[in-house]
Parts: C-alpha cells; sequence; structure tokens
C-alpha cells in the first residue's frame, strides 16, 4: 500500500514538472490542480515569485525518504516533527503549523510550529469548531477540504504577524483518515501568492503521510496499551483464579488495576448486608492503612451512590458532581479530582465497589470503565468463593471441633466399656474364688477330706491365676496404646480380647466344662438346677485360651441359674460336630457347645441387644457380662447365638471352627 502511494506520488509530481509526459500542457495540469482548492486566484498580469525550492529530483527523494522514516516511528512530537522539517525543507514558506483534533472533536488545538530557520516553536492555541470561526484551519476542519488564501489584504483586518512581518498567503490541507479529519498542516508566507499549485500537492502528499503514520502510531500505542492492559487483566485473573484467599485476591488486585488504568489510588469496598453500609476493604496508593475498614452509608459519595443505582460512574471533576464526598478527602488528606467506580454484583447480588481515583495525563473513559467492569465480574466471583471457602473452612473448624467432642466422649464410652469388661472378667474368677473359700471353710468345719481340699485349693490358684492374667493382658494393652499415638479409636477395645499366641492351648472342652459345673456346683444345688450333659463320646482336639472360654462357660452358667432363680430347673449342657451347610459360606467343621435352661426367657425385643456393652436388663446388671463372651468367642474366629422364648427358656449356642478332623484325637 505504501509502494502504491509513493508510486502515484512521484507519476503526479514527475507529471507536473515534465512537461514532455502525459496529455496536455503543464498549464492545464497547474489549472486542474488550483481547482481543488482556490479561492483567490493570482492576478494574470502580477510576476510570479522567483523559484526557491528544490528541483524534482530533490523533492521526490526527501518525500520518499520521509515515508521510509514515517515507517519506523511512532511518536506523535518525533513524526510531525520530521514531516514538518521535510516541508520546510522542499517548499517556500515562512513557516508551517500543525494542529490536532482531540477526542471528543470539540476544537482544533494548535500545537507545534516550524520556522524555515529550523527552529520548532510549542504552540497552545485551542480554536472551537464553529461555522462562525474565522480561522481557516477551522474551516477546512468543518469542510474537509484544502483551503489557499494566495493573498491576504495588506489592511484592515488585524494581521497576523511571525517574527514582526505580516502573513500574506497561506496554504492549510487536512490530515484524514477514512474521510475524517485528524488534524491539519497550515502552511505559512510573509509574500503574497508563494504556493504554486506543484507546491501544494506537495503539502497535500505530506499531510496523506502524517496523517497514515500518525494513525499509525496510533494504532500501535494502542495495541500496545490494550497488549498492557490484557497482560495487567490476565494477571489479575490468574490471582483470581489462584487462591481463595480473600485478603491476598483483593491486595494482588487492586495492584494490577492501578496499573492497568494508570491511576493514583485505586479501593475495594465491600457491602455489609447486615449494616447496609459499604467498608474499606483494601486500598492502594495515596490511601493510608488507617483507611481499612472505614465504613460508607449508601447515602454519601460516588461509592454510596453506585450501590444504591447499581449503575457504574465516571467523574472527571469531582468539583462540579453533587455526589462527590469530601469527608475522604479530609480524613486522609487526599486530593481526589476524578473518580471511576464500578458496582461488584454477583448474581445481581451487591459485593461492593470498585473505586479508581485521579487517572495520570487524561480523563477517564469508557474504554476504562470497560475494563473495570470487565475485572469486577471476576473479582465478584473470586469474593463470593473465597467467602464460601471461609464458611467452609468454620464449618469446617466447627465439625472437626464437635468430631473431636465425639471422639472423646466415644473414648470415654470405649474405656467405660473397657473397664467393665475387665471388671467383669474379674468378677468372674472373684466368685468362683468365694465359692472355693466356703467349700474349703465346709471342709475345715466337716469331714475334712483331703482330696476336696486339694480339688478346690488348685481352683481357686488357677482363678488368682486368670486374674494375673487379665492385669497383665491390660497393662500390655495400655502399653501398646501409648506408644501408638495414632491408635486411639473406640474399635481398639478389641485388641484388649486379642489372643495372642502363647495363650492357645490344646484343650479338653469337657475337662473345661467340668471344672466350671465343679465352681458353681453350690448354686447350682442351691436354686435345685439338675445338669444335663449331652456330650460327644470322643470330643476332638481344640485349640484355644482355656482361662478366656472358662471365663465364657461360667459366665453362661450363672445366667442360666439367674434365669432360673425362682423355680426348679434343668441346665443342658450339649457338644457336638457342626458340618458346614453347602450355603453356610464356610468350609470347615466346627464344634458346637449348646446351654439351654428352663428359665423365664429373653422378650422378643430384648434379643437384638443382649451382645451389646452396658445393656441389662437384672437390676444389679452390668451390662458386660454377654459383650465380654461374645468378643472371646470373636476372638477364637467363632460364633455365638441366641434363641429364647418366654417362659420356656433360653439356649446359648457357641460355634467353635476346628482346624483338624474330628477323628484326630491326637
Amino acid at each position: 500500500m505504501a509502494y502504491n502511494f509513493l508510486k502515484y506520488t512521484t507519476w503526479w509530481l514527475t507529471s507536473l514538472f515534465n512537461p514532455t509526459r502525459g496529455a496536455g500542457s503543464a498549464a492545464d495540469r497547474a489549472r486542474s490542480l488550483l481547482s481543488i482548492n482556490s479561492t483567490a486566484k493570482p492576478p494574470p498580469n502580477e510576476e510570479q515569485p522567483e523559484p526557491r525550492v528544490p528541483d524534482l529530483e530533490a523533492r521526490l527523494t526527501a518525500i520518499h525518504q520521509l515515508g521510509h522514516e514515517l515507517t519506523l516511528l511512532y511518536d506523535e512530537e518525533t513524526i510531525i516533527r520530521r514531516v514538518l522539517e521535510t516541508a520546510v525543507a522542499i517548499l517556500p514558506l515562512k513557516a508551517i503549523e500543525y494542529a490536532s483534533i482531540p477526542d471528543p472533536a470539540q476544537e482544533l488545538i494548535y500545537r507545534y510550529r516550524l520556522l524555515n530557520d529550523g527552529r520548532l516553536e510549542t504552540l497552545n492555541t485551542h480554536l472551537a469548531l464553529t461555522p462562525e470561526a474565522a480561522c481557516p484551519g477551522v474551516q477546512v476542519v468543518l469542510r474537509g477540504q484544502s483551503h489557499y488564501l494566495a493573498e491576504r489584504p495588506a489592511v484592515g483586518e488585524p494581521q497576523e504577524m511571525i517574527e514582526g512581518e505580516p502573513i500574506r498567503a497561506e496554504f492549510c490541507v487536512p490530515l484524514k483518515i477514512r474521510e475524517q479529519v485528524t488534524g491539519i498542516l497550515h502552511a505559512k508566507h510573509i509574500r503574497p501568492h508563494s504556493f504554486t499549485p506543484a507546491d501544494q500537492h506537495v503539502l497535500q502528499t505530506l499531510a496523506m503521510q502524517a496523517a497514515v503514520a500518525l494513525e499509525n502510531a496510533r494504532l500501535y500505542l494502542e495495541t500496545q496499551q490494550r497488549a498492557k492492559e490484557l497482560a495487567a487483566l490476565n494477571r489479575a485473573t490468574r490471582v483470581v483464579a489462584s487462591t481463595l484467599d480473600l485478603t491476598t485476591v483483593l491486595e494482588k488486585t487492586i495492584v494490577e488495576v492501578r496499573t492497568m488504568l494508570e491511576v493514583e489510588g485505586t479501593a475495594i469496598l465491600l457491602y455489609d448486608a447486615n449494616r447496609q453500609d459499604l467498608v474499606f476493604a483494601i486500598t492502594d496508593g495515596p490511601y493510608p492503612d488507617t483507611l481499612a475498614g472505614i465504613r460508607l452509608s449508601l447515602s454519601q459519595g460516588v461509592a454510596g451512590w453506585v450501590a444504591r443505582s447499581r449503575q457504574p460512574a465516571i467523574v472527571n471533576d469531582v468539583g462540579h458532581d453533587p455526589r462527590f464526598y469530601d469527608g475522604i478527602d479530609a480524613m486522609t488528606d487526599l486530593s481526589t479530582q476524578s473518580i471511576l467506580a464500578a458496582p461488584i454484583l454477583f448474581q445481581d447480588k451487591l459485593v461492593g465497589i470498585f473505586e479508581v481515583i485521579n487517572k495520570f495525563e487524561a480523563a477517564f473513559n469508557p474504554h476504562d470503565l470497560e475494563l473495570l467492569e470487565s475485572l469486577s465480574r471476576s473479582v465478584a466471583i473470586a469474593i463470593e468463593n473465597a467467602r464460601l471457602y471461609q464458611a467452609e473452612r468454620e464449618q469446617f473448624h466447627r465439625l472437626q471441633q464437635s468430631q473431636a467432642q465425639l471422639i472423646q466422649i466415644e473414648k470415654m464410652a470405649a474405656l467405660g466399656r473397657l473397664v467393665g469388661s475387665i471388671a467383669h472378667e474379674i468378677n468372674n474368677p472373684i466368685q468362683a474364688i468365694q465359692n472355693c473359700m466356703a467349700l474349703l471353710q465346709e471342709e475345715a468345719h466337716g469331714r475334712q477330706r483331703p482330696d476336696k481340699i486339694t480339688v478346690y485349693t488348685i481352683i481357686a490358684s488357677d482363678e488368682l491365676k486368670r486374674i494375673a492374667g487379665i492385669v497383665h493382658r491390660m497393662l500390655e494393652f495400655y502399653e501398646y496404646h501409648e506408644t501408638q499415638p495414632g491408635v486411639d479409636n473406640p474399635a481398639s477395645i478389641d485388641d484388649f480380647f486379642y489372643m495372642a499366641p502363647d495363650e492357645v492351648q490344646v484343650i479338653d472342652l469337657h475337662e473345661l466344662l467340668d471344672s466350671v459345673l465343679q465352681l458353681t456346683r453350690k448354686q447350682l444345688q442351691k436354686q435345685r438346677i439338675t445338669v444335663k450333659r449331652m456330650w460327644l463320646k470322643n470330643p476332638p482336639v481344640y485349640r484355644g485360651s482355656p482361662d478366656r472360654l472358662k471365663q465364657v462357660f461360667l459366665n453362661l452358667i450363672l445366667n442360666a441359674i439367674d434365669a432360673m432363680r425362682d423355680q426348679p430347673g434343668v441346665l443342658t449342657i450339649s457338644t457336638l460336630i457342626d458340618e458346614p451347610a453347602p450355603d453356610e459360606g464356610r468350609t470347615q467343621p466346627g464344634i458346637s457347645i449348646t446351654f439351654a435352661d428352663t428359665g423365664s426367657g429373653i422378650a422378643e425385643q430384648v434379643l437384638p441387644h443382649i451382645f451389646e456393652p452396658m445393656f441389662t436388663t437384672k437390676l444389679h446388671g452390668s451390662g458386660f457380662g454377654l459383650f465380654v463372651c461374645y468378643k472371646i468367642i470373636e476372638a477364637h474366629g467363632g460364633q455365638i447365638t441366641v434363641d429364647s422364648r418366654i417362659d420356656v427358656g433360653t439356649t446359648f449356642t457357641i460355634l467353635l471352627p476346628l482346624e483338624i478332623s474330628p477323628d484326630n484325637s491326637a
């Protein structure tokens, strides 16, 4: 595109200065150029000024070189200076000026003047763009066409002077981009009729180059600014998405906003729904730290208006806006000049206000608001997520506290069960010892049979050993859990009933049952209870803990005695081999031991709970007897079940797995 433009320009200039090229005479071509803008013709008899400009080749070279330079420049002042310097070098003029039209297009501002001696002057002349304006530059902007004044009157209206000499000729051309005027080049001379048609065309060419270069520079700088904004927006968005800590989100976000919008200060005010006001949550820039926590009523300031209306606000002159509240400035020694504020909304719910103040070198514009609103949407989500996360953390903390309390309660309950179990395990052998002592007293005051005394003494000694074993097991349990900090759950009570390998012995179950019946013989006789033995002729060898199984058998017999307290009864103890059924799920046989009494029975609604700890229907029961039985049989890999009917009786069945075949009696 630049090549075609230069090619076209070169063709026009060459055809203009070379009368041998193209159709028609040089005069015809000159007249065609003059027709574009001339409002005053040079007098036909007036002598033309002497040529004082470079030849065609020098002009073309300068224009070509300028075109190359402008493609590499992105600074407005540098671009304009090079264009003006080139104009001074190749055109007959006293001075050339550049004026621009800021956005919005309400005035024309003359900004630079270059004299023909190379001096650059900075101007600051503002002219309203009204049809009544006499300035040729304003008329060029309004009409979008060049204007050539060949001769200004020497008298009459006020004369514009340059270095003490009045301007007599001027040529003004627009800088246009897509038919929109963005500025002007205004050439001036102190002698009338100083600009030939060729000069005018050269200046138009320079104006076209300047317009394109300035637009490219504007687009480049705008692209750079957009890239900077997008980078800051991306960083802020990453911060928003990377953490659930509200303070971190707010701190990093306002820093990015301050950089992105190039403002003096930023602040985020959060909405307090309970108190229905705004509170400064985080600030950056000139805001002092003491501002954090300051509350602002919804009726105060631009932020309060934004909160009430849920609409953003751009205030570029707070002194002329009645919504401005100067209380914060008075409190903090700030000097607020302009404010940009946007509501932070989450699903139409007000979360807070994003506010920035005092933009550097410019006024806040809709693009700034668009950026702030875009970030406000991300911040709203981040704030809501952070609040939800904080609420979840608090809920989780409360849940942890509740769980800790429940665990402590359960640990105390487990400790109670353990203490009750130990007490029950110790109580049974103590009762057996008491029975032995009573029998020994009878023997001491009676026939004094040595064999009986020996039996009772052995039984009492065995029960004392069993108590010592229970205490030893309890100490081992305590020491193990003291050295295992993670093992403190309620289920650890099972560890107390764990059966160590050195406890396992070969047991004659019938002999073990006889010893328990011997211990309870006195109670059985007193209650007039008949014991029936329905035992296997050749009982299998079983490996287990005799002390613990003895505890189970003793507990079940004592329960049966208690169930038949009010009338004579029968206790039937049976042993048999139980082969596994096809649908039972077990593969090895077991030995079944049943204790069936003819007592009062157990109510149907009570049966599901009888193996639970601390459950009892007895007035003075602990509720641990059957629980201990259940745990001991479970530790042996067996099962204990119950079947009962009111006024018929109760049957407890113990099923212990066998490791060898029944016919192996070795």
